[in-house]
């Protein structure tokens, strides 16, 4: 006779219930505060579109090319995902790039949505030369929009100008109409983040049809779409 008990079928399907919900119920009560979702389907188009704007070198000089960043990240999600109806949509820099300092880095930022659902944001360059130790150089803003599903860049007129001096001391001035609230570089607008497929997006706005713009910290801005 066995030494151990016979454990059938019905107990093996009860006890897995039981894990599983007691598993479910202690990764809710950790990470409450961060919303999850799936959006596995991403079209290979993204990740062509993801190359773009090759030339910028990150947040800083030193660091992995901005662009090879956003198509790594992109063709990750490729290969994890499966057949569902979201897409997620990278906003590619748009092209070609205004007048600025050789080797540094241009950023930009999606904001917000236009009233025909269209997509606007700031792209931020160096254009001021060197100004002496710990002074950070002078910085122009330019408006970026894309289409409705996040294609299309283009740059729109300058937004504002940052001034030349310390971290933190800088001056910034805004050209009429543009505002802090249209004119700004921020890739954590909301402190709110959401997890897709196990990478962590930081949550910037909702189009009333339920498209949402999400940031990443390395540099990029995507259009997520039911």
């Amino acid at each position: 006779m066995s030494r151990y008990p016979s454990v059938t079928a019905g107990r093996l399907r009860k006890y897995k219930k039981k894990f599983l919900l007691r598993s479910r119920h202690t990764f809710s009560d950790r990470y409450a505060s961060v919303r999850s979702r799936r959006w596995p389907l991403i079209s290979l188009t993204t990740a062509a579109l993801a190359t773009v704007g090759v030339e910028s070198c990150g947040f800083s000089c030193g660091q992995p090319n901005g662009g090879v960043m956003k198509a790594m990240f992109v063709l990750g999600l490729i290969l994890s995902g499966s057949a569902y109806a979201d897409t997620l949509q990278v906003l590619s820099d748009p092209q070609p790039l205004p007048p600025h300092q050789a080797g540094t880095a241009t950023p930009c930022a999606a904001i917000g949505f236009a009233a025909d659902g269209s997509v606007f944001g700031a792209c931020r360059f160096t254009t001021g030369g060197n100004c002496g130790r710990y002074c950070q150089p002078a910085k122009t803003f330019y408006i970026a929009t894309w289409d409705q599903n996040g294609l299309n860049p283009s740059f729109g007129p300058i937004c504002g100008y940052l001034g030349a001096g310390l971290a933190g001391r800088q001056t910034m001035t805004y050209v009429a109409p543009y505002t802090v609230a249209t004119c700004s570089l921020d890739f954590s607008p909301n402190n709110e983040t959401v997890v897709v497929d196990g990478y962590t997006f930081q949550y910037a706005t909702t189009r009333s049809d339920g498209a949402e713009l999400l940031d990443l910290n390395n540099g990029a801005s995507y259009l997520w779409s039911p």
